[in-house]
């Protein structure tokens, strides 16, 4: 694979044989000229390589870069093979075929598909790249030449099994696979395209609601992609925190806005985390304990304060928020960072990691889960867990089917928040996240329940007495 390098820039200025590129260097060329594009960007051509002063300039200029394109080829068929961008797949779930559905009297004409033909485009490993989720975001067309040639923009979505669009099986919303995965779609005002019920007051308020929570949508998709370099966590996400500012014009901290950092703050590593870059290299700091960055593992974001409760109450408020910066770019990495509050810091009297309710059924686990994948069964050594409770939700009605006649049955309320651990610094009462927590609360509580959670018993969401406190 040819570089662009300090010793042959003078060299590659005065031009290359076609011959000597690989094939899908040369295939993106010829492309380019049916297209009458005459400029083609190539990573690996247009950044010299081993110049850190000269990656880190054009790293900064990358939104743009892919914000201005035409288009953007995705060569998903040749990743780590030596192919060109055109193949043949001859794969049998890229054709469907006509059936009939008979039922009583009626007869109605069908086609049948395989459904890996729309989810094929998101699982090649291409896409699971960090930094190829902000070209596809960021460029305004995108053409993916993989087993089937797909294409994109912030209209459609297609590929050559369904030419006038992907089919959608519900009207929920799934980014790049029934809704085009393009940044134009995504920062949309439309609350029907928000998917999600969302009670606010002013116009302006609601657009912005909107817009954080796409980001959290797009931190969690970019969270579960790898990183060959684990300072790129800031730097590969850039250009698009450059165009929701745009939008928003908030302050930037370490992946999180100062707009929205109580529901940004409620992040959760996913079940099944594992590290996203190469294991054999040395955890190095990447963020502040608060941010999803700071953890290398798959990250599943949790939303807080969506409107979906009607009585919902936050418990911390916050102070201040500050970062230092590595560099000059605002949205790049950071040395440190800190956040001032106030709330309720209490010490962990039980232990119950990931307890899944008797009451509640399996699909809602409560108590607590640490942000390092390592720690799922136990408590981390050395470590006296501090709980900040963060959001109080009150008790609803349970949703599940009963029979005429019966009592209601109710979810207990639920107080969620913070897992912490006290850090010896010059400042007092310093903490660091190290993961979240889930309690029930109130009187729809089951015996056991009350038994296993009696940290918060006596909490009056509505008085909590409030400390000063400094997340680092």
């Amino acid at each position: 694979m040819p570089k662009l390098l300090r010793d042959n820039l003078d060299t590659l200025r005065k031009g290359l044989e076609i011959q000597s590129l690989p094939p899908v260097f040369a295939e993106a060329i010829a492309f380019c000229s049916k297209l009458s594009i005459n400029d083609l960007w190539i990573d690996a051509l247009c950044l010299i390589q081993d110049s850190e002063l000269d990656c880190k300039s054009e790293i900064e200029r990358m939104g743009d870069i892919y914000s201005h394109a035409f288009c953007n080829f995705s060569a998903t068929a040749a990743i780590g093979l030596p192919l060109g961008l055109f193949v043949d797949s001859g794969i049998p779930h890229h054709v469907a075929f006509r059936t009939t559905v008979q039922r009583k009297d009626m007869h109605v004409n069908c086609y049948g598909y395989s459904g890996q033909a729309l989810t094929e485009l998101n699982e090649e490993p291409l896409m699971r790249r960090g930094w190829v989720l902000q070209e596809r975001l960021l460029s305004p067309r995108s053409i993916y030449f993989g087993r089937q040639l797909s294409w994109e923009c912030a209209e459609l979505l297609a590929n050559q099994l369904f030419p006038a669009g992907t089919p959608s099986k519900n009207r929920h919303i799934s980014w790049g696979h029934n809704t085009p995965f393009k940044l134009k779609t995504m920062l949309c005002h439309d609350t029907e395209l928000a998917g999600e019920l969302i009670r606010v007051g002013p116009e302006t308020e609601k657009r912005n609601r909107i817009l954080y929570q796409r980001w959290l949508q797009v931190v969690d998709m970019y969270a579960a992609c790898n990183l060959s370099f684990e300072d790129d966590v800031f730097p590969a996400i850039s250009g698009l925190a450059r165009r929701f500012n745009e939008a928003l014009d908030d302050v930037y901290l370490a992946g999180l806005w100062q707009g929205d950092l109580v529901r940004g703050l409620m992040w959760q590593t996913h079940q099944d985390s594992k590290p996203n870059f190469s294991e054999d290299r040395a955890y190095a700091y990447r963020a502040p304990s608060w941010s999803w960055a700071s953890v290398h593992a798959k990250t599943t974001i949790r939303y807080l304060g969506l409107g979906m409760a009607p009585r919902q109450t936050i418990l911390i408020t916050i102070i201040d928020a500050r970062t230092t910066l590595a560099g000059t770019d605002s949205m790049g990495q950071v040395t440190n960072g800190s956040i001032l509050l106030s709330g309720q810091v209490r010490k962990r009297t039980r232990v119950f990691l990931g307890w899944v309710d008797p009451v509640l059924g399996a699909n809602t686990i409560i108590g607590y889960r640490y942000d390092d994948p390592s720690y799922r069964d136990q408590d981390v050594p050395g470590t006296t867990p501090y709980l900040l409770p963060v959001e109080w939700v009150p008790a609803s009605e349970h949703n599940i089917r009963q029979k005429p006649g019966t009592p209601k049955e109710y979810c207990p309320a639920m107080i969620t928040g913070l897992l912490l651990k006290a850090v010896s610094t010059a400042e007092k009462d310093t903490y660091e996240r190290i993961g979240t927590f889930t309690h029930p609360w109130g009187e729809y509580c089951s015996d056991e329940q009350r038994q296993a959670f009696p940290g918060f018993h006596d909490l009056d969401p509505d008085h909590v007495k409030r400390q000063k406190i400094t997340l680092v």
